[in-house]
């Protein structure tokens, strides 16, 4: 049992690892979306394409790294694609219609690691269909153990080769799942004769929809066919007629053609978390029973020379097997979520998070303009004449920031007529509680109002930001000390859910009450049914703006 917690334990550092990877991957792929900046060097390419030799196949902690990361990045922009395309599974393949997909800028990354996370849960709760199995492996190695006349000594040679066989298996099991992600990767991708070019993901996005102008690298060649994935290619009615006796008696049913892409059909995503799960047990029991058992035995019976060897060769498998489960687990992660196998909740979920760093970062726009007014900090003049281009605005107003930044403003833009009158802002403060004297709200809409006309336009509102996002020198704690005391209406020191969603929805972003409960919820830990001011300042920390982060941002 201890080596089955360490090695969960393991899991689950690796796994926020590669959860870190994914999200900046995704952030990588939105901030090249918004700036239509698209670039696949060839280096990039000739990593996805090469093939890994027997040793890094083994030992995966010996790959090159730089080209492994690369080879991940084109993995996942790829995946990405298919996702939000959301491709028909009849002939012809359609994607879905624009308005039953997840938005352009869908964060990918969040979804795949909580899939992740999903996944690393099935695998630690153990079913009972795990130790049957164990139990018939077991029944497996005392036959063997009688037919070695329970020599202890071929009983421990026996059990370092069950370990490499094991070790072979997982090794098998890899490269398996990397070929099913393979499939939902277009097919031009996977071939050296494809060609790179820059095409819009979305071609059937309505003209003009700016929030469907999202571009992204994918290699196609002369053939359309090619800009398909491989599992577009399987002759269902074939497959389903060329079933094996198994499948037809303990599976069933007519597997689609991504479901025949896994061993047992539609079932076979259980499978492989069985056989995780099978995994984990077999190594805690194989260590536990070298330090136990075989090694005592091999210090005592064995010359220094011969003991040496036995305890490195029954050490090789153990880490093979431990730098593998990582990839194992994300691999398993991405094609258990993908296509037929997606996750409504948890695209419900990661949905629910994007309008919730929204709204948060909406109320620091707002906090800081309330802050920076109030306190009379504002020392720069109201930008005129020309516009700045987006890179002229600074170096940490990225492409993406603007972008999110627009969609705040969209928010606080009631009338959605593109400008925001000096009333409707006092409008707005009064109803979040950030009250402003008439000198200070004066100060404030007319360092807004760069034109002095008696709007902000949206344009207006970014030179703003940009020339205020990195002027605060606020604490997080701080800013959310006062932004909890503007909504705490009665001065209870708790927000109710009715404070909470009357904040909220006069920003107008469609929260519904289920949705307000269900963050209350997940902040309340003392279930108090309320919210104070240490759960509320939980909730900036949660979904504050990553690419406002400059660590994060460098990666």
């Amino acid at each position: 049992m201890v080596f089955f917690v360490i090695q969960v334990l393991i899991l689950i550092n690796e796994a926020s690892e590669t959860e870190r990877q994914w999200e900046q991957m995704d952030m990588s792929a939105r901030m090249a979306a918004h700036s239509q900046r698209m670039s696949v060097t060839q280096s990039s390419r000739d990593a996805f394409l090469q093939k890994e030799s027997l040793w890094t196949t083994c030992f995966p902690q010996f790959r090159d790294q730089k080209k492994e990361l690369k080879r991940m990045h084109l993995i996942f922009k790829a995946l990405r694609e298919e996702f939000i395309l959301e491709r028909s599974l009849d002939p012809g393949f359609a994607p879905a219609p624009h308005q039953q997909r997840v938005e352009p800028d869908f964060n990918f990354g969040r979804y795949l690691s909580l899939a992740q996370a999903v996944t690393l849960t099935r695998i630690v709760e153990v079913e009972e269909r795990t130790w049957f199995l164990f139990a018939v492996a077991t029944g497996v190695f005392f036959g063997i153990c009688l037919l070695a006349g329970r020599s202890i000594e071929i009983i421990a040679w026996v059990w370092i080769g069950i370990g490499y066989v094991v070790f072979l298996g997982n090794i098998l099991f890899e490269r398996h799942l990397v070929n099913i992600r393979n499939k939902f990767i277009p097919k031009k991708m996977l071939t050296s004769s494809g060609e790179v070019r820059r095409v819009s993901a979305m071609e059937t996005a309505p003209a003009g929809n700016d929030e469907n102008t999202y571009l992204i690298d994918t290699f196609y060649g002369s053939n359309g066919d090619d800009d398909l994935p491989a599992w577009c290619d399987i002759d269902i009615d074939h497959y389903r007629s060329h079933r094996g006796w198994f499948s037809k008696c303990f599976v069933g049913g007519k597997p689609n053609r991504q479901q025949a892409l896994f061993m047992m059909d539609q079932f076979g995503p259980s499978l492989y978390f069985i056989l995780l799960q099978a995994n984990l047990v077999y190594v805690g029991v194989y260590a536990g029973l070298l330090l136990l058992t075989f090694y005592p035995f091999a210090i005592e019976y064995y010359h220094f020379s011969i003991a040496t060897v036995y305890v490195v060769a029954s050490i090789l498998p153990v880490v093979g097997v431990s730098y593998n489960k990582k990839r194992v687990v994300a691999a398993l992660a991405q094609v258990s979520s993908m296509g037929a196998y997606r996750k409504p909740q948890i695209v419900s979920d990661v949905l629910l998070e994007t309008k919730t760093g929204r709204v948060v970062r909406t109320f620091l726009i707002i906090h800081k303009m309330w802050h920076t007014a109030k306190n009379n900090l504002d020392d720069a003049p109201p930008t005129t004449g020309e516009r700045p281009a987006l890179e002229e605005r600074g170096e940490s107003f990225s492409a993406l920031e603007q972008k999110e930044v627009s969609k705040s403003f969209d928010a606080l833009d009631a009338d959605h007529s593109g400008a925001i009158s000096h009333q409707e802002f006092r409008d707005l403060l009064t109803r979040l509680g950030a009250e402003l004297s008439d000198e200070a709200f004066n100060r404030m809409v007319n360092t807004l109002d760069a034109d002095g006309d008696g709007e902000v336009t949206k344009e207006e509102f970014l030179d703003w930001y940009g020339a205020h996002s990195a002027a605060d020198s606020m604490s997080l704690e701080e800013r959310a000390k006062d932004l909890f005391e503007m909504f705490d209406d009665d001065h209870s020191g708790e927000l109710s859910i009715g404070e909470l969603k009357s904040k909220i929805d006069a920003l107008g972003m469609g929260f519904t009450v289920d949705e307000i409960g269900a963050i209350v919820n997940e902040l309340d830990r003392d279930r108090s049914g309320t919210v104070s001011e240490e759960e509320f300042y939980g909730l900036l920390e949660k979904y504050y703006p990553k690419e406002l982060d400059s660590e994060y941002a460098e990666h």
